[in-house]
């Protein structure tokens, strides 16, 4: 789906801080969401996303609109959630192969903590050590599950 020039993604409505954080005591497995704001219903399925991933028992969740006013500067957040989840899932969709195929961003989209997934996917695709973390979702698939 592509922006129209008249199309205004509004901002991300933020999570409670630390929705995903489990205690250490329970916490089994952890997983990064990492996605393209693609637009408001994309964010919203992204979302419902991440609520079905926060009840899975022993799994903590890493999610940039949940971790908002804890992420200090976004590029060291990003890369140390790279490099310290077990798991990195990423919802393959229109806007991430537009961003990292194409070099291209919908003329109007706004997302306060920037665009993060492009410098994502070139770490995971440069760092080894990160190509075995990768687990992708596709995004049409997902929503129809969810």
């Amino acid at each position: 789906m592509h922006l129209s020039a008249q199309t205004r993604v509004s901002e991300p409505t933020p999570l409670p801080p630390n929705a995903g954080r489990k205690p250490e005591s329970t916490r089994q497995s952890s997983v990064f969401l990492l996605y393209s704001y693609d637009s408001d219903d994309h964010y919203a399925k992204v979302c419902a996303l991440y609520k079905f991933l926060t009840d899975v028992p022993g799994l903590e969740v890493a999610f940039d609109a949940a971790e908002a006013n804890e992420m200090g500067v976004p590029h060291l957040w990003l890369t140390n959630q790279l490099h310290n989840v077990d798991h990195v899932v990423l919802v393959v969709s229109e806007g991430v192969y537009d961003k990292v195929e194409k070099g291209k961003r919908p003329p109007h989209e706004h997302h306060p903590w920037g665009d993060q997934v492009y410098t994502a996917v070139l770490e995971i695709i440069r760092d080894e050590r990160l190509h075995n973390k990768l687990i992708k979702v596709i995004a049409g698939i997902c929503w129809r599950i969810l």
